[in-house]
C-alpha cells in the first residue's frame, strides 16, 4: 500500500494536470467560436458556386477546359489533398481522417488508380510519409490560414493536374457539424464531378447568356471554384479541430476528477488504517504496563 506522502504527491500532480487541461478546454472553446463563425460564413458562397457550375455541367462541350471535363486519357494517379492540423491533443480528429483515407485509398487501388498525397498540417506530415507517396506538403497551416494559403494549395494542384500528372484530385477534411460531431468528408475538386450533376438540367433560367464568352468565364470561375472549395475545407477543418480539442480536454478533465476522487478515497483509507494501527499499538503498550 502506498504511503501518505506518495499519495499526496500523486493527488497534487493530477490536480495540476486537471488545471492545465481545463485551461486548454477554455482556450479551445474560445477559438472554436471564431473558427465556427468563419466556417459557416464560407458555406453559402462555396455551395452557390458549386451549384452554378453543376448547372452548367450539362452544357459543356468537347472544347470545355480540362478542369470541367477532364482528359480523354487521364493519368491513373489520383491526388488527395489531406487536411489535418499542426497540433495534437485533439482526440480522434486525426484518427478519423486516417481511417477515411485508408478506406478511400483501398477503393482507389482496387480500381487501378494510384493515390498520391498533398498533406496539410504538421501532425499528418509526420505520420503519413511512410504510408503513401507524398507529392507536396504544407506545414504550419494554422499560422497562415487564409484565402491566400488556399490559393497556393489550389494553384499547385491545378498546375500538376493540367500538366497531366494527375487524372483526378480530391480533398479529404473534417467537416464541422456541431461542437460534438465532426465528420471526415471527401470532395472531388478536379475535374468537376459528373455524379453530382442534377438530373433535371432544364429550368426557367436556361439557357444562360454569357458575357464575355463561355470559355472566358469558365477560365476564371473554374480556378476560383477550386480555391474556394479548398478554403472552405480549411475553415471547416480548423473548426473541427478546435471542437475535437475542446471535447478531448473536457474528457481529460473529467477523467482527472475521477482519478483525484479515487486517490483521495485511497488516501483517507490509508490514513485511517495508519491511525487505527497507531491506536492499537498505544493500547497494547498501556496494557503491558
Amino acid at each position: 500500500m502506498a504511503n501518505l506522502k506518495e499519495l499526496r504527491g500523486r493527488i497534487g500532480s493530477v490536480k495540476s494536470t486537471r488545471k492545465i487541461v481545463t485551461a486548454m478546454k477554455m482556450v479551445a472553446s474560445s477559438k472554436l467560436r471564431r473558427a465556427q463563425a468563419k466556417a459557416l460564413q464560407a458555406v453559402p458562397y462555396a455551395d452557390a458556386l458549386t451549384a452554378m457550375l453543376m448547372a452548367l455541367r450539362g452544357e459543356a462541350d468537347d472544347a470545355a477546359p480540362p478542369l470541367f471535363r477532364g482528359f480523354e486519357n487521364p493519368s491513373p494517379k489520383h491526388l488527395i489533398i489531406l487536411i489535418g492540423s499542426d497540433r495534437g491533443l485533439c482526440g480522434g480528429f486525426h484518427s478519423a481522417l486516417f481511417k477515411h483515407l485508408r478506406e478511400f485509398t483501398t477503393d482507389l487501388k482496387a480500381k487501378g488508380q494510384e493515390p498520391h498525397l498533398l498533406i496539410v498540417g504538421n501532425k499528418l506530415i509526420s505520420r503519413m510519409g511512410t504510408i503513401l507517396p507524398v507529392a507536396h506538403t504544407v506545414p504550419n497551416i494554422s499560422k497562415t490560414l487564409s484565402f491566400a494559403a488556399a490559393e497556393a494549395i489550389g494553384d499547385w494542384a491545378m498546375e500538376r493536374f493540367l500538366q497531366g500528372d494527375y487524372g483526378q484530385c480530391s480533398v479529404i477534411y473534417s467537416r464541422f457539424v456541431s461542437a460534438l460531431t465532426q465528420l471526415p468528408t471527401r470532395q472531388v475538386l478536379m475535374p468537376l464531378p459528373v455524379e453530382d450533376m442534377p438530373e433535371d438540367n432544364t429550368g426557367p433560367d436556361r439557357p444562360y447568356l454569357y458575357e464575355p464568352s463561355k470559355e472566358a468565364l469558365l477560365a476564371q470561375i473554374l480556378p476560383r471554384n477550386v480555391h474556394v472549395q479548398i478554403y472552405r475545407a480549411l475553415l471547416q477543418s480548423a473548426a473541427s479541430e478546435e471542437a475535437a480539442r475542446m471535447n478531448a480536454m473536457d474528457n481529460a478533465s473529467r477523467n482527472a476528477k475521477d482519478v483525484i476522487d479515487d486517490l483521495t478515497l485511497l488516501y483517507n483509507q490509508t490514513r485511517q488504517a495508519q491511525i487505527t494501527k497507531e491506536l492499537m499499538e498505544i493500547i497494547a503498550g498501556s496494557e503491558a504496563l
